[in-house]
């Protein structure tokens, strides 16, 4: 991955950057069942993925698996219904112990699928591209069980 994601690239904002940020629009929390694809492979990721929206327009939805951090990003949305809402993504970031990189080209969107009141999530499907290089990323939580979040 390294090839793709390039290392010491002016890097987006980490995770723990935005929070402390006083920015935060609103941070939403899912819990369910994580999985993804790089190039490489696919991987299982840790259960909990956050969505964070920023008052200027952005927003970050973050996945784990143990100490590495994935971030994607986006300034677009559209919702055509109440049951489907889509955040455009045009930057990946990856953070660990040993890499902060970032790819800013990336195209592709999260599609969120709840229900009509935005009471219940039941999945998040993440797909970007970086056509450039011919790279394709995946990020799904399903069976979202549990949803927490706050306005800022």
């Amino acid at each position: 991955m390294a090839g793709i994601l390039q290392e010491g690239a002016a890097a987006a904002p980490s995770p723990d950057e935005v929070i402390g940020s006083g920015d935060l629009k609103y941070i939403a929390i899912f819990t369910g069942q994580c999985r993804f694809q790089m190039p490489e492979g696919s991987f299982p990721c840790n259960p909990k993925v956050v969505l964070i929206s920023l008052r200027n327009g952005r927003s970050l939805l973050a996945f784990s698996s143990g100490e590495i951090v994935f971030h994607l990003s986006g300034g677009q949305d559209r919702q055509p219904n109440l049951e489907n809402y889509y955040l455009s993504i045009d930057s990946l970031g990856m953070d660990s112990p040993d890499i902060n990189a970032v790819d800013r080209g990336l195209e592709g969107e999260c599609h969120f699928r709840l229900n009509k009141d935005a009471t219940k999530f039941f999945s998040i499907k993440c797909d970007v591209y970086n056509r450039a290089q011919g790279a394709r990323y995946s990020f799904v939580l399903d069976k979202i069980a549990r949803t927490h979040r706050r306005s800022f």
